[in-house]
């Protein structure tokens, strides 16, 4: 379990976003939603730092 709060669901989702960012590194999206349940976890450092990752990889793509 992810040390810090309770509940499968967390846990399911933290798992299931490692997995989709495994399948696709690039997709900002996964950084967000991993963001979103960093939050959720009062681990803000890392909230941040996943949603910075979010916003360099969203550039990234609109540079082409």
């Amino acid at each position: 379990m992810i040390s810090g709060i309770g509940g499968i669901g967390v846990d399911f989702a933290f798992r299931d976003q490692l997995e989709a960012m495994r399948r696709e590194p690039g997709q900002p999206s996964h950084y967000l939603m991993l963001g979103s349940i960093f939050e959720k976890l009062g681990r803000r450092a890392e909230a941040g730092a996943a949603v910075e990752k979010a916003q360099t990889l969203a550039a990234e793509a609109r540079r082409g």
